[in-house]
């Protein structure tokens, strides 16, 4: 006798095999792609840090200058654009792709960065230009 196509028990193991290879294999992707959304934020506040310390260091500020962040805009507060001008809010050119959940006020002093960025999944914690981040709860 000539048979074609599977039996009912080889389509039962070969679906039981791809499910387990499923159920393997998706916390890995998951996590994968975690890491690099972490890594891009921890990138992208490390770059917000090296401008921050470019403008302090090129237009030669000295003591504690504050900066905010809202997630497009980077501004020096009241900061002197030429010598003997009226300090004003003046924009810094970060060409970053932070998102951030809620506006960063960030300081510089002496060439030290601290603040906090809040990102929708991850925090920046920032102390003397160290960034840490670490993974927001969003329980509800």
């Amino acid at each position: 006798m000539n048979k074609k196509g599977f039996t009912l028990m080889e389509l039962l193991a070969t679906f039981v095999i791809l499910a387990i290879l499923a159920l393997v294999t998706a916390p890995i992707i998951t996590n994968v792609l975690k890491d690099a959304r972490r890594n891009t934020f921890e990138a992208s506040v490390d770059e917000l840090v090296n401008v921050i310390n470019m403008d302090y260091s090129e237009y030669g500020r000295v003591g504690d200058v504050n900066y905010s962040f809202d997630g497009e805009n980077l501004l020096c507060k009241g900061c002197v654009a030429v010598p003997n001008s009226t300090p004003e809010d003046l924009p810094l050119d970060y060409t970053g792709e932070l998102k951030v959940s809620a506006p960063a006020e960030l300081s510089n002093d002496n060439g030290k960065v601290t603040g906090t960025v809040k990102g929708t999944e991850f925090t920046a914690v920032i102390s003397e230009n160290k960034v840490t981040i670490q993974e927001e709860n969003n329980e509800n």
